[in-house]
């Protein structure tokens, strides 16, 4: 027995050192993307940022200096992004103050996230199963490039899968003691931990309240299933501290209701087959992007195949489970239950909030993220399942997994997977900041450019929402002879809008739609 617990431990840790080494590898090669630099960065820093449309075209570079106090952080925290609470940026903001704010330290954190999320996953199963599949469950979460691409996002989505296996795990795993009449010492602490990660999840992206509402209809499911009102009683008292403790919260949670298109953002053209298209195609392929990545390329499409055959294979044991009338496995079948409806009560519950607002928060799988420990977990139990009935299936699938996993996690360091801002800047650093003017659409990518720039350049932001005649009034105020033109997301349309009597001199395109453009003026 003790040698068995020591191999299974040489074997998670090798598991933990694999992860580690594929999430900080390539952790640089991007440069901070848009909702790094100009959302969690700024957050973070607790800095106001000035009216990126109105810089009256002076010399100017902004870029984050040293971060403020948490006070100072959550007085200007609304300014920038209304969907996220504000858990990650006070974490992100105390990490920063220790370790500074390269890219290197600010992905860091997401890394530290992830791997923690590595360890808890890995009790949690085998506090619910056995071995085999606590270290099933590890590995397919290590080689997710899912859990890889933003454990290397300085953005809060590792945090809320931690904090979701957290939460769910403790509820299953608080059930199963209650069921097992533990003592009640036991289960108190298992509330009360899940009620802290509740919380804490809540606060982390206003998404996960999803899952809240699913464990809440869970504990009235599991209480009528079983007839045992104390399972009711204990997570009554467990909502009771979740609302006492997130009382603090409720005002910036109130704030985010207020603007619902500032926070869901993703709209959609209402049509009568767009949610038969979510239901159909979209829920279930974010399940199938937890275990493949959403940087796929062609060559892996095998790596989707063989996660949707995973779901398939764990779909069926569950159904065979429930034919089943063994008492063996009625916590089992608890266990696989609460494990699927995990998965589906929330995608569901966000399915019919997308077809009442007109989102498409169904089709953004990073929003789901709170569901994906389910489907970690479930895939873990179908690949020890299916070494033990099907074990020629089970090769071919799991070197499938493995092989085109690492081909995925390789592709996104090889080819640039988000705008790569450092090459822009310093291609930028090579011309005359005196003779240049810098027009950068959309303004807001005056963030993302400056933490790369050297030196100021007189630079003024553009959007092509300002209609014309805005652009008119700017151009005939500063009356540039030449000017570089920056592009990027919905800011490319702003070539059509500028004078005539300039001409584009040079163009050099980038990766993901990023442009830098140079123009003079006719003689």
């Amino acid at each position: 027995m003790l040698k068995n617990t020591i191999y299974n431990f040489k074997a998670f840790v090798l598991i933990f050192i694999l992860a580690l080494g594929l999430r900080i590898t390539g952790l640089t090669f991007d440069s901070l993307w848009l909702d790094e630099s100009y959302q969690s960065l700024t957050e973070a820093y607790g800095e106001k940022i000035p009216d990126l449309t109105n810089l009256n075209g002076g010399f100017c570079l902004i870029q984050h200096q040293s971060p403020s106090s948490t006070q100072n952080l959550l007085k200007s925290f609304r300014d920038v992004d209304p969907l996220c609470p504000p858990l990650y940026a006070v974490t992100l903001n105390d990490w920063i103050k220790i370790f500074g704010g390269s890219d290197f330290s600010v992905r860091s954190l997401s890394i530290l996230f992830s791997l923690i999320s590595l360890i808890i996953i890995f009790i949690v199963v085998l506090n619910l199963f056995n071995y085999p599949i606590a270290l099933m469950a590890s590995l397919v979460l290590a080689i997710s490039p899912f859990d890889v691409s933003y454990a290397q996002e300085a953005r809060m989505y590792t945090l809320t899968f931690c904090l979701s296996i957290l939460s769910g795990g403790l509820q299953l795993i608080t059930v199963k003691n209650i069921i097992e009449n533990k003592n009640r010492l036991k289960i108190f602490i298992g509330l009360l931990g899940f009620s802290l990660a509740t919380v804490a999840l809540i606060n982390t992206h206003y998404t996960n309240i999803l899952l809240l509402a699913f464990e809440i209809l869970y504990a009235f499911y599991i209480s009528y299933k079983l007839k045992r009102l104390d399972i009711l009683f204990y997570f009554f008292v467990s909502g009771i501290m979740i609302l006492l403790m997130f009382l603090p919260w409720l005002n910036l949670f109130l704030l985010a209701l207020k603007a619902p298109h500032a926070v869901f953002y993703v709209a959609r053209q209402p049509t009568w087959w767009w949610p038969l298209y979510a239901l159909t195609v979209r829920l279930p392929l974010n399940f199938i992007l937890f275990l493949s990545g959403k940087k796929i390329i062609l060559p892996c499409i095998a790596l989707y195949l063989s996660s949707a055959y995973i779901f398939y294979y764990a779909f069926r044991l569950i159904f065979l489970e429930y034919k089943k009338d063994n008492i063996d496995t009625k916590q089992n079948l608890i266990n696989l239950e609460y494990l699927f409806l995990w998965l589906v009560i929330p995608s569901s519950l966000l399915l019919v909030l997308d077809i009442v607002k007109n989102q498409r928060l169904i089709e953004i799988s990073r929003y789901s993220y709170y569901i994906a420990p389910s489907a970690i977990i479930l895939a873990g139990y179908a690949l020890y399942k299916m070494a033990q009935f099907k074990p020629k299936i089970y090769k071919v699938i799991i070197l499938s997994q493995a092989v085109f996993c690492l081909i995925n996690i390789s592709y996104t360091h090889i080819v640039y997977q988000k705008e790569p801002w450092r090459e822009i800047a310093h291609d930028l650093n090579k011309y005359n900041a005196n003779q240049y003017y810098v027009f950068i659409s959309q303004f807001y990518n005056i963030v993302c450019l400056d933490r790369y720039l050297t030196r100021p350049y007189k630079q003024i932001g553009l959007s092509p929402a300002m209609g014309q005649a805005k652009i008119d009034t700017i151009f005939h105020k500063f009356q540039p002879v030449k000017f570089i033109l920056i592009t990027a997301q919905e800011g490319e349309s702003i070539k059509n809008m500028l004078p005539k009597e300039y001409s584009q001199a040079f163009e050099k395109n980038y990766f993901h739609g990023l442009h830098l453009r140079v123009y003079e003026k006719n003689n």
